[in-house]
């Protein structure tokens, strides 16, 4: 069950300050020292899982052998096929500071700093399910945010994703509240369906409806036609005239004549992103250094290989990263 334990947060005072709603112009002196206190205290965990939905009735969807009551999370998820349920934590330190201190209004900042720091964890996990599943669009919802959602489906929540706290230290307790209390859970699930809608939205007159679903990308759409598991994929033309020659992933099966493209959707550049610092102008200084050439499967992956190929003469003086899909890596030093 996949785990993120390595997130840079990055709270600037701008942030916290707008949550306190004060105002630019006033003094804000005391409270770049509680965050200077605060984030080493902060080690932001997240556990999440890949869960898909069995079976959806009035009011329940079951997801994994798991039964969730709610009309509106099951109206949410009436065309989707599986969902993302997490725990998200900073860890114990932040609160065992507050509970040592006496200072309510210097507790109070401390909290809304916990609180910014959770919304900061919450969005990188946003990103990594919206790349590391080429999701066009999520949403989320947590039980207990609505009356028609309570908080005792905490219990369910937790059973998806099994031990949670052996994985990142979050118990709950009898009445469901969350220990270490900077902890929220929830699901997040896809919702940009554009082209399923607007071709459902015509199914009087072609009798025909899609139902999107999230993938790993244009290796995973193509394979998954060819075996009869999808109907419709989309799917890099690069990709597809490999497949079709039997050329890159599809060399050892041969040529997959039975591919047909549908339409296009756009043209779309290779790009190449370096850090300021990295020295990197072309291809060709991309020796000896550490590149993030995409998620095994997506077609991101493929275009960086070849590229790289073809300038470079071979791979050997790369050490290619993956990272998830994480964009925001370059930021953290983890490749140039």
């Amino acid at each position: 069950m996949p785990i993120l334990d390595n997130m840079n947060i990055d709270i600037s005072l701008n942030e916290v300050c707008k949550r306190l709603h004060m105002k630019p112009d006033s003094n804000v002196s005391e409270i770049q020292p509680l965050l200077d206190v605060a984030m080493p205290l902060i080690e932001p965990r997240v556990l999440y899982d890949v869960c898909y939905i069995e079976e959806k009735l009035e009011d329940t969807i079951i997801a994994d052998g798991v039964r969730f009551k709610s009309r509106v999370l099951r109206k949410n998820l009436d065309r989707v096929e599986r969902i993302f349920p997490f725990v998200i934590t900073l860890g114990s330190k932040l609160g065992e500071k507050q509970t040592a201190g006496s200072d309510l209004l210097e507790n109070f900042y401390l909290d809304t700093i916990g609180n910014v720091a959770l919304n900061s964890a919450r969005k990188h996990l946003k990103r990594h399910l919206e790349s590391q599943f080429a999701i066009e669009k999520i949403s989320s919802m947590a039980p207990g945010s609505l009356s028609d959602w309570p908080i005792e489906e905490q219990g369910p929540l937790f059973n998806l994703l099994g031990d949670v706290h052996a994985s990142i230290g979050v118990k709950l307790t009898a009445s469901v509240m969350m220990i270490p209390a900077k902890s929220i859970s929830g699901v997040y699930f896809p919702t940009g369906n554009t082209i399923a809608k607007m071709v459902s939205a015509q199914d009087k007159t072609y009798n025909l409806r899609l139902t999107s679903q999230s993938t790993g990308g244009s290796v995973f759409n193509i394979n998954a036609i060819l075996a009869g598991d999808l109907d419709f994929g989309i799917a890099q033309s690069d990709r597809q005239y490999q497949a079709v020659n039997g050329l890159a992933e599809w060399k050892e099966k041969g040529p997959q004549k039975n591919l047909r493209a549908v339409f296009s959707i756009h043209p779309e550049a290779v790009t190449l992103v370096a850090a300021d610092d990295a020295g990197i102008k072309t291809i060709a200084d991309l020796r000896e250094k550490r590149v993030n050439i995409g998620s095994i499967g997506s077609g991101q992956r493929q275009n960086a290989l070849d590229a790289l190929a073809a300038q470079l003469d071979g791979l050997v003086d790369l050490t290619l990263e993956r990272f998830d899909g994480d964009y925001r890596v370059e930021h953290a030093g983890g490749a140039d």
